[in-house]
């Protein structure tokens, strides 16, 4: 009983650090989703579809009213200094609408 016992707090503290760990890149995310959704709000031509984050990469698909605004909302997001790295893999016209795809690492 005594071992079990010793246990106990080693087991608290790495449970306590597992979850420090994760509210803390939950706190990270959080903050690259505000800043994405807030970068394409002051572009009347732009608009988020889905995001999917893991780790230090997010993806971004969404769309735009012409090509010139996908560029500048992508300078947005470089700019912005949160991201190392803007690339976009996909820009794509379909009725008049630009579709595109944004990978961000940070």
């Amino acid at each position: 009983m005594r071992s079990q016992t010793g246990s106990l707090p080693a087991t608290a503290n790495t449970l306590n650090n597992t979850i420090a760990a994760l509210q803390l890149e939950r706190a990270e995310m959080h903050e690259d989703l505000r800043l994405i959704h807030r970068k394409a709000g002051t572009m009347t031509k732009v608009t988020v579809g889905t995001i999917t984050h893991s780790g230090s990469s997010v993806r971004v698909n969404g769309v735009a009213s012409d090509e010139d605004a996908v560029f500048a909302y992508a300078r947005e997001l470089r700019e912005s200094g949160r991201f190392s790295m803007v690339w976009i893999p996909s820009i794509s016209e379909s009725q008049g609408a630009f579709g595109f795809v944004f990978d961000l690492t940070k």
